[in-house]
């Protein structure tokens, strides 16, 4: 990539972290939390890992780009995957209640009740600590992430193998 090709992306940077340092919740944005935002709005970026330490606000990250894509006129569908103690998380709930209110439409996998996802679905959400072939959602959710643009795993490196093992790394 030229010099100049580098400049011009960082002065793009610049003009879109003025426009979105607040996030639609009222967060000040960090460029740790903007330059993914930006990556994904602006160049289109399609997979990235986001591994920041705890606190540093790495949830407001994948919802400010479902947002910012909502703006655009897109409606992405979304796979949440994130063990219980997030999805109760307090923040996460808001988040997850600010896309409802955004007029998306959000399914939670929570039981077996909840296995037939509707075709209108937006968003999916699983604690994947309850992912378990016996309860009957797995193929529907499997055929639902074919057809994903975002895919979420929140806390991926609590994810255990079949036979309960948490991954010591890379899979």
């Amino acid at each position: 990539m030229s010099l100049e090709r580098i400049l011009e992306k960082l002065g793009n940077f610049e003009k879109f972290a003025e426009k979105n340092r607040e996030s639609s919740n009222g967060f000040v944005l960090g460029n740790h939390q903007l330059v993914p935002i930006f990556d994904t709005i602006e160049n289109g970026l399609k997979r990235f890992i986001l591994v920041y330490g705890t606190g540093a606000g790495k949830t407001v990250i994948p919802m400010e780009i479902i947002r910012k894509l909502r703006e655009r006129g897109e409606n992405p569908k979304i796979l949440i995957m994130a063990p219980k103690n997030t999805l109760l998380d307090e923040n996460t709930r808001r988040e997850i209640g600010g896309l409802e209110r955004d007029g998306m439409n959000v399914h939670k996998i929570e039981n077996r009740d909840d296995k037939a996802i509707p075709d209108n679905a937006n968003v999916v959400i699983v604690n994947y600590e309850k992912l378990n072939p016996r309860l009957g959602y797995l193929m529907n959710l499997v055929n639902y992430a074919r057809d994903v643009d975002l895919v979420i795993v929140d806390e991926l490196q609590d994810v255990r193998n079949r036979k309960g093992v948490c991954s010591s790394g890379y899979q």
